[in-house]
């Protein structure tokens, strides 16, 4: 949304920094800028998530290394707990991959790049 205001010089300038609904509902601020705004909220959600579940994963193998160590690979239950940890992580990973894409598409719609 534009409005226009005047320089110091007297010239004519638009100002973008009126309250947008779009914005508000969509992306991680309140007012237009007119600047273009990289991620709608849903994004930041699932990519925040996702970042989580990358450091959850990290420490599970190191978990499953240590463990390894220690019974060479075999017959620990807490292994075998980490091991389906592990699995159940790269899951909820697949699943917020989707929503990501699925949130990115909603994006591009709205920026009027896909239909």
């Amino acid at each position: 949304m534009e409005s226009e205001i005047r320089q110091d010089d007297g010239s004519a300038d638009l100002e973008t920094e009126e309250s947008c609904p779009s914005c508000q509902q969509f992306f991680a601020t309140d007012r237009c800028s007119g600047e273009f705004v990289p991620l709608t909220r849903d994004e930041e959600a699932v990519l925040a998530r996702m970042r989580e579940v990358k450091a959850q994963v990290s420490e599970v193998k190191q978990e499953i290394r240590e463990l390894e160590a220690r019974v060479n690979g075999e017959g620990s239950e807490r292994l075998r707990e980490r091991k389906q940890r592990l699995e159940a992580l790269r899951c909820e990973w697949q699943e917020l991959d989707r929503q990501r894409e699925e949130a990115a598409r909603f994006r591009m719609q709205l920026l009027g790049h896909e239909e």
